[in-house]
């Protein structure tokens, strides 16, 4: 009953046009529709030798698109990662796109993508916010899009002191709640409605938070806007639940739970929630009291599947003490599962950092 009365919200959500995804495949916020490719990638030809790399790495690259949907700018949003921005850019400007559009009509417009590229391969992986068809693929590089172009999205700045007990048990689960957040044109707050809750007794005092909490407008096109967002609250038992002001300047100095305890989303598309670790703190393991040499960072894809457990792919470095410790890792990554914005479990994978210290403990950064 439960899951049939979250997949009736959830459609509730997804077809509020000022908010969400409208009845239309593609994604619009705000008056912009973001451009998308036309067709499916072709192969990939190195114009020369890679970058040289170390470890595995992410680069965010920005695409100038103008309204014909023609290329005609490759940048790098780090001007240290340049030497990936060139090195791809040729054939970033072979690519089609549907143009973006702003209040329907095509517009020049910016979009990231993400290049991976991995230690002595010729071959980077891509990853563009949108599918062939327009559909959102990730939600970060789709939300990225927007202020790229002229357009802020609403923010949270501070979500006050609440309280919340848990059930001492045993079941580790993962609770949860959405709200609905309505906003004026100055981010004061005019209305707070609970879309779903997984934990019914925290419901109303994290209702009373969101609704003292502080929001910046959105701004569109220079211009501050009313607009609806979303705030979704995650109760980890692990966190002792007598918590306090949660501000994302805080960030570098919080553990991995408590900085994904409140987000506030945008839009309803893409997943509600990657996975989080079960346990407070920071996400370090022992393995086998072994001091490494030498302080290393190793580049890893972790694989996710529904329950939350997680499998180490795909790492750079093949020493075999290194190898041996990574493999000590299976089975020790203890993790919520990805959601979708129904609460229903998904698989799913994302590129990890491990940080070998000389104690013999590894440090697991989750770049998502």
């Amino acid at each position: 009953m439960l899951a049939i009365i979250l997949t009736i919200l959830l459609s509730a959500v997804l077809l509020m046009d000022s908010v969400g995804v409208a009845a239309a495949e593609r994604p619009s916020l705000f008056g912009f529709s973001p451009a998308y490719l036309e067709d499916t990638l072709t192969a990939f030809t190195p114009p020369s030798n890679p970058p040289y790399r170390t470890r595995e790495e992410r680069t965010r690259v920005i695409i100038q698109v103008d309204e014909s949907g023609r290329v005609t700018g490759v940048e790098a949003d780090d001007s240290q990662q340049s030497p990936t921005a060139t090195y791809v850019r040729d054939y970033l400007k072979t690519m089609a796109f549907e143009p973006a559009l702003f209040e329907n009509q095509p517009i020049a417009s910016q979009l990231p993508v993400y290049v991976t590229m991995q230690p002595s391969r010729k071959y980077p992986d891509f990853m563009f916010p949108f599918s062939e068809d327009g559909g959102v693929v990730d939600r970060e590089l789709y939300l990225g899009t927007f202020e790229l172009n002229d357009i802020r999205l609403p923010t949270l700045k501070m979500f006050p002191k609440y309280f919340c007990s848990l059930p001492d048990d045993s079941t580790n689960l993962y609770r949860f709640m959405m709200l609905k957040i309505a906003l004026d044109e100055h981010g004061e707050v005019l209305d707070v409605q609970e879309v779903f809750s997984t934990y019914a007794p925290c419901t109303q005092m994290i209702s009373s938070a969101a609704l003292w909490a502080e929001y910046a407008p959105a701004v569109v096109k220079g211009k501050p806007v009313s607009s609806e967002c979303f705030v979704a609250v995650s109760l980890f038992p692990s966190i002792a639940f007598s918590l306090g002001k949660w501000r994302p300047d805080d960030s570098d100095t919080l553990s991995p739970t408590q900085r994904w305890r409140v987000e506030l989303i945008a839009d309803t598309v893409g997943l509600m929630r990657k996975p989080v670790p079960r346990r407070a703190g920071e996400l370090v393991i022992n393995v086998s009291a072994r001091a490494f040499p030498t302080r290393d960072t190793v580049s890893a894809v972790l694989m996710f599947d529904t329950s939350g457990n997680a499998s180490v792919r795909r790492t750079n470095k093949v020493s075999k003490p290194i190898r041996k410790a990574i493999g000590e890792l299976r089975g020790r990554l203890d993790f919520h599962p990805a959601l979708d914005y129904a609460g229903r479990p998904q698989r799913f994978s994302g590129l990890v950092h491990l940080v070998l210290d000389v104690s013999g403990r590894i440090r697991i950064d989750c770049l998502w």
